[in-house]
């Protein structure tokens, strides 16, 4: 029996309920992935498609013919691989093509197939059906950009990621349907989709405070471990370990001798990155931290996790006379340079700070862990001085800087 387009695009509802629309997606690239590497589709590097390819391969067939053709290059430029390899390698470049082509955002791409990979296993042919629908898919991603404003808006769907998605999943969807039962209910598409907007809307918000509760927990777990260490290192004479920019290094081996310059470079040396995976040798300074807490995606062949990965910026020189109400970690999307080492209480108190567009939140809101272990989500339209610091701050119980991913931030003030 012929698929009608209403069964269609109520399979790709389907999906949006089930896991595509999942806050991993609306934060896609970052956080929690299961140890995957973000694999970069919507690059130009034809080499790294290739390896997209073998990497939605669960049989293992695919690598084989990378190893037979002397490495990803020569596959490359060979062209002798499977039709079924070829298939798939050319459909995912087309996808890409088309979709930046109407106006996605790459690093969307990216978060699509990441995210939709059984979706892109399952079409067949998808490189001469997506060449043949192309001219839809301006009006899929018109409809439901529409349609995500009106019932996503800001607070749920930010940066327009989520509903472009949608879009892609939809068109993807389309493509593999019936010519006939396609064409025949093109018409009925925007109202089918206005119902799944409508219906997912109580999800989608449940998913998202759900991820924030887990990025709040994250927050946490780093301050707990960095604390709990501290207690330990008193007890046996050694200094803390918050980061220190301050005085001179003396050359010692240990991590209250050292200077930092970023938080990801601190956080490397708090899990003694170099070491990790030995088991023998490993030593972290915080034993009760995880790597997942601090980077994202899977970590480098080399131990070296890059700025991008680092999902937390942390104050410098931290000391018992700091004030409790003073952020001490913070979700790396927020600004530090508009954070205060001195504040009256008044001025702009109420002037929302604009977000970064990084992971794990990107513009939704930003995880703040303060001094007395307090730690807490605010939403991006509430995050002003008032809701961080509650009234005016001390420049002597506060933070004059923070270790952001990409280097130190003096405070405002």
């Amino acid at each position: 029996m012929k698929q009608r387009m209403k069964v269609v695009v109520a399979e790709c509802g389907r999906v949006a309920f089930a896991g595509f629309v999942t806050v991993s997606l609306l934060c896609a690239g970052c956080g929690k992935d299961g140890g995957k590497a973000s694999r970069d589709y919507a690059g130009m590097d034809n080499a790294t498609l290739v390896k997209a390819v073998v990497a939605l391969d669960t049989s293992g067939r695919f690598q084989k013919e990378i190893d037979k053709a002397g490495g990803i290059d020569a596959t490359v430029k060979s062209g002798k691989v499977t039709k079924e390899f070829h298939d798939l390698y050319a459909g995912i470049l087309t996808l890409r093509d088309v979709v930046c082509d109407a106006g996605v955002a790459p690093e969307t791409v990216v978060a699509f197939m990441n995210k939709s990979e059984d979706e892109i296993r399952r079409a067949d042919h998808l490189a001469e059906k997506v060449k043949r629908d192309k001219a839809i898919f301006p009006a899929f991603l018109k409809i439901t950009r529409g349609l995500g404003k009106e019932y996503y808006g800001q607070e749920l769907d930010p940066t327009g990621e989520l509903t472009d998605m949608v879009a892609m999943s939809a068109f993807v969807t389309y493509c593999n349907a019936d010519p006939e039962d396609r064409d025949r209910e093109m018409g009925k598409l925007e109202s089918t989709l206005r119902q799944l907007f409508s219906l997912s809307v109580p999800f989608v918000r449940s998913e998202i405070e759900k991820k924030h509760k887990e990025n709040v927990n994250q927050g946490r777990d780093l301050y707990v471990s960095i604390t709990s260490a501290n207690i330990d290192r008193e007890v046996n004479g050694y200094g803390e370990i918050w980061p220190r920019t301050k005085g001179t290094a003396d050359g010692g081996k240990d991590i209250a001798d050292k200077r930092f310059s970023t938080s990801t470079s601190y956080l490397t040396e708090l899990l003694d990155m170099e070491n990790y995976g030995k088991k023998e040798d490993w030593k972290p300074w915080a034993l009760r931290l995880k790597p997942e807490t601090v980077f994202s995606g899977a970590i480098p062949a080399d131990n070296k996790p890059k700025p991008e990965q680092t999902l937390w910026s942390i104050g410098t020189d931290i000391t018992d006379e700091c004030a409790d109400g003073i952020p001490v970690i913070v979700s790396a999307n927020l600004d530090c340079s508009k954070l205060r080492r001195q504040w009256d209480g008044k001025t702009d108190a109420d002037a929302v700070i604009p977000l970064l567009d990084v992971p794990p939140l990107r513009k939704t809101g930003a995880v703040v862990v303060y001094k007395n272990g307090v730690s807490r989500f605010i939403t991006a339209g509430g995050l002003t001085l008032r809701k961080i610091y509650g009234g005016p701050v001390e420049s002597e119980k506060s933070i004059a800087a923070y270790l952001t991913p990409h280097g130190k931030v003096d405070t405002a003030r």
